[in-house]
C-alpha cells in the first residue's frame, strides 16, 4: 500500500496484500501542542526564540484546547496566542491564579514570554501573572463589588502590539468587575483597560507603571478607564499621549 503525507520518510511495512512502502506525514506546518501534567495544573512549550514557558493554575485543570499557539520563530517554537479561560465551560477557574513563566533553555530565550491573549470572559480569576508582553485580557462575571482579577502582574502592555495575538487582534482589555491592583514593570503602548465595576466603587486598587503610559494614533490608546474610583498611580516615566482621542489618559468615573 501506498499512504503519500506531506514531509516524506519512507519505510518498509506490512499490508494486507503483501509488503508495501508507507509515507508517514510529519506536517510542519502542524499546529504545536502544551505538554501537560497529568492533574492538568501545568502546561509548558518552548517559546520563540528558545524559552521554555511553563504556565500553572491554582484552580482547574488545562486541556489543549484552552491553548491557541502557532508555529514561530526559528528554533521549532511557538506563539501562544491565546489562553482560554472563558466561563462557559471553565467555571472550575473560578478565583484561581495563572502563571506564565519563562527560563532560558538550550535552545536559547530571554527569560520572557509573550502573550497575544488571554479570555476569561465571565469569569473571575485571581491574580495573573505574565514574565513578559500582555496585549489583551478580559476577565470577570459582572459582579460589580467583587474582583475581575486580585491582580495582574506583567512586564509590558501591548508593546508588541497585536502581532502576538489572532488576524484581527484587539488591545482592549475588559474587566467586568475590579481590579485589585496592576503591576507593569515597563511600558504600556498603545493598550486600553476599561474596568466596569461600578460607581462609587474602588475599581483599581492602584497602578504601578515602572516605565511610561504611551498612547498611539488609536482612540483611547494608552488609556485606563474605571467606573468607580481607582487607587494610588504611581508610573515611572510619565505619560506620553498620542494622536488619538483620550489617549495617554487615566479617568475614573468615581
Amino acid at each position: 500500500m501506498n499512504a503519500k503525507l506531506s514531509r516524506q520518510h519512507r519505510t518498509s511495512c506490512p499490508s494486507v496484500s503483501g509488503t508495501g512502502s508507507v509515507f508517514l506525514v510529519l506536517d510542519g506546518n502542524a499546529a504545536p501542542q502544551v505538554t501537560l501534567s497529568p492533574d492538568g495544573k501545568t502546561a509548558v512549550f518552548t517559546d520563540v526564540d528558545g524559552d521554555r514557558v511553563k504556565i500553572t493554575t491554582t484552580r482547574g485543570a488545562f486541556v489543549q484546547s484552552d491553548f491557541t499557539l502557532v508555529p514561530a520563530g526559528k528554533v521549532g517554537g511557538a506563539q501562544l496566542q491565546t489562553l482560554d479561560l472563558s466561563a462557559t465551560t471553565h467555571a472550575a477557574f473560578a478565583g484561581a491564579n495563572i502563571t506564565i513563566t519563562a527560563a532560558r533553555s538550550a535552545l536559547g530565550g530571554d527569560g520572557f514570554v509573550n502573550v497575544g491573549y488571554v479570555n476569561a470572559t465571565g469569569t473571575d480569576l485571581g491574580g495573573v501573572t505574565i514574565e513578559g508582553d500582555l496585549g489583551q485580557i478580559d476577565a470577570g462575571d459582572g459582579t460589580p463589588a467583587k474582583p475581575a482579577l486580585t491582580g495582574l502582574a506583567v512586564q509590558s502592555l501591548g508593546r508588541l502590539g497585536t502581532s502576538t495575538q489572532v488576524a484581527g487582534g484587539s488591545l482592549q482589555s475588559d474587566l467586568a468587575g475590579q481590579l485589585g491592583g496592576l503591576l507593569v514593570k515597563s511600558d504600556v503602548v498603545g493598550a486600553f483597560v476599561k474596568i466596569t465595576g461600578g460607581a462609587g466603587d474602588d475599581d483599581i486598587g492602584a497602578i504601578t507603571i515602572g516605565g511610561a503610559l504611551r498612547g498611539t494614533s488609536a482612540a483611547n490608546s494608552g488609556s485606563f478607564f474605571a467606573a468607580g474610583d481607582i487607587g494610588l498611580v504611581r508610573i515611572g516615566q510619565g505619560i506620553v499621549g498620542g494622536a488619538g482621542a483620550h489617549s495617554g489618559s487615566i479617568e475614573a468615573g468615581g
